[in-house]
């Protein structure tokens, strides 16, 4: 867990013993768009990928935020290096097997990397992070502060499976950017050749009466895998809540499921999984 120096120690009475809190200067909370990216090279040593966070386009200050990749590669005493253009985490989509899901949105837009084609950032994808096929899906270009990431849209499940959401209601914008990346997936292959497998999740009709500001992040995909088990939202609407848990539940055996209420976090444009940064076991 990273705090700033003032409140670390009110972090580690409210984490309790179990959870490391590191004093880390930052700006927000999002770890994965300006946290450390993992890679693991092929004799399976450990080093963090620097995507470069520049507060989604210079939208937010973030001068700190800017800093905790390569401070947490400091603190795991692994390599540091940066990937030759710039990224949010929440940009990066991976399953592990060499196929990359990223949005036109946020990759390919002057406010992080101008000048810069698709070939080409194709070829330094693949450089700083072993990747052999993107995806690529459209995406919303202005429509929140990320400019729409992948992970609004879909999730790798594991390599072959995705889950994708629809929201509930057509408001002819994000359902119509949904139902488009859901095509897009659907024909798609991976770096294997295999067909993708997409299952569907609904996103929940209601929400909780104190839930007032617009910009909520109502999405079930918005959790966080981890060691056994998987973080999921729930929103307060009882039959959403259950057919999604039931889904994930199902694509993930053997991990435990469990729904929480992160209406807090959900208000500020995130999800579980938005604050959160895997580090694989090396």
């Amino acid at each position: 867990m990273l705090a700033r120096p003032e409140q670390a120690v009110e972090a580690e009475q409210l984490c309790g013993p179990a959870v490391k809190v590191h004093p880390m200067a930052v700006d927000d909370l999002w770890a994965a768009d300006s946290g450390p990216v993992f890679v693991l090279d092929q004799r399976g040593q450990m080093a963090v990928a620097d995507l470069g966070f520049n507060g989604w386009g210079n939208k937010q200050i973030h001068e700190a935020d800017a800093g905790i990749a390569r401070r947490v590669a400091a603190v795991c005493g692994v390599r540091h290096f940066y990937t030759g253009f710039v990224a949010d985490g929440g940009a990066i989509e991976v399953d592990g097997e060499g196929t990359l899901i990223t949005t036109e949105s946020t990759l390919l837009i002057e406010n992080r990397n101008p000048g810069l084609g698709r070939a080409e950032l194709e070829n330094r994808l693949r450089a700083a992070l072993g990747i052999e096929k993107v995806i690529w899906i459209p995406g919303l270009r202005g429509e929140d502060i990320t400019d729409a990431h992948p992970d609004a849209f879909v999730r790798w499940v594991r390599p072959g499976v995705v889950v994708a959401e629809l929201p509930s209601e057509d408001d002819g914008l994000w359902f119509g950017a949904a139902e488009e990346a859901i095509a897009i997936l659907k024909a798609a292959t991976d770096a294997r050749g295999r067909r993708l497998e997409v299952v569907i999740v609904h996103g929940p009709g209601a929400l909780r009466s104190d839930v007032k500001v617009d910009e909520f992040a109502a999405s079930y995909i918005g959790y966080h895998a981890c060691n056994g088990g998987l973080v999921m939202p729930e929103f307060g609407d009882a039959a959403a809540d259950q057919k999604a848990f039931e889904i994930l539940s199902r694509l993930h055996p053997g991990r435990e499921v469990v729904q929480l209420n992160v209406d807090r976090i959900c208000e500020g444009g995130g999800s579980i999984h938005c604050v959160t940064r895997q580090q694989p076991a090396a």
